[in-house]
């Protein structure tokens, strides 16, 4: 049985992950991936205790985590996703009332 994408003819190896992977004219690029990153920031006219109450339920993270991530420094929540996930992630942030945004992986 052969592999369902054999390597050559502009595949990548049969090993590599393919959801990373798009194809373009027939060639296969690799997908841009992104980053979900916070740095505490609430939305104006949020309260921050409402938004840490609303990210807990969301990020199912005890209090204790929620301070880490509300202590003002970047943190990818999220980090080598495609674009329609990171965009899902931002706007599931920015709905419980903080601020995030979304930038593209650093290459290797």
């Amino acid at each position: 049985m052969q592999p369902l994408n054999p390597a050559g003819a502009g595949n990548p190896e049969p090993e590599t992950d393919w959801f990373n992977y798009q194809y373009i004219n027939g060639e296969a690029k690799m997908a841009t991936l992104y980053n979900v990153i916070f740095e505490g920031k609430v939305a104006p006219g949020k309260d921050l205790e409402s938004v840490k109450k609303a990210m807990i339920k969301l990020l199912k993270m005890d209090s204790q985590g929620i301070d880490r991530i509300f202590s003002g420094q970047p943190i990818s929540l999220k980090t080598g996703v495609n674009a329609g996930t990171a965009e899902k992630y931002q706007k599931a942030i920015e709905a419980a009332g903080a601020v995030c945004k979304v930038e593209p992986m650093a290459e290797r």
